[in-house]
């Protein structure tokens, strides 16, 4: 496990010329707090990201279990890996739990494919992230995500916003203007 101040690195490595391995792409994952398991022990979910001073980063993709954050945004991360959004990105995050197969993910990225909106699952279908501007407006991203999942999921997938309600179910707000 990395620390906050210390990312994890990890190096894909290439072959350049013949007989030579060089560094091709260098990643940096910050782990963030995504809730106690059933010991009561921290989960932490190692999330690409960039560094951009001691304990500051840059999240590239949005987490599947962390909630709070999508991709874009700059968070501040605390030693135990919980974090305050220093500043918003511009994303929506959704998270798509329940009984999921390929059928679903690929309907998200079919529908979400107008709005620029990336999808991500894990291979073993736990869940799936859509990660999608908010400048697209919610009722565009409610029926993207409603289309998707309708058909042949007959209530078997759900899905939440990960990063637009506070813990009591209060709107954050972020994407409204400051009032003046």
């Amino acid at each position: 496990m990395g620390s906050v101040d210390e990312p994890t690195r990890h190096l894909r490595m290439a072959r350049g010329a013949p007989g030579v391995w060089k560094a091709d792409v260098v990643h940096e994952h910050v782990e963030l707090f995504a809730g106690v398991n059933r010991r009561g022990e921290p989960v932490l979910e190692q999330v690409p990201a960039e560094m951009l001073e001691p304990s500051r980063f840059r999240v590239t993709a949005t987490p599947g279990l962390a909630w709070g954050c999508a991709a874009g945004d700059v968070l501040d991360v605390h030693p135990d890996g919980t974090f305050d959004v220093a500043r918003r990105g511009g994303s929506v995050a959704i998270h798509v739990t329940g009984r999921l197969d390929q059928s679903v993910v690929d309907r998200l990225r079919d529908e979400f494919a107008p709005l620029g909106a990336t999808v991500e699952a894990p291979q073993d279908l736990r869940f799936a992230v859509v990660t999608v501007q908010v400048t697209h407006g919610f009722p565009a991203i409610e029926r993207a995500t409603e289309r998707a999942i309708e058909t042949a999921t007959r209530g078997t997938v759900e899905w939440h916003f990960g990063n637009v309600y506070d813990e009591q179910g209060k709107p954050l707000n972020w994407w409204s203007p400051p009032e003046s």
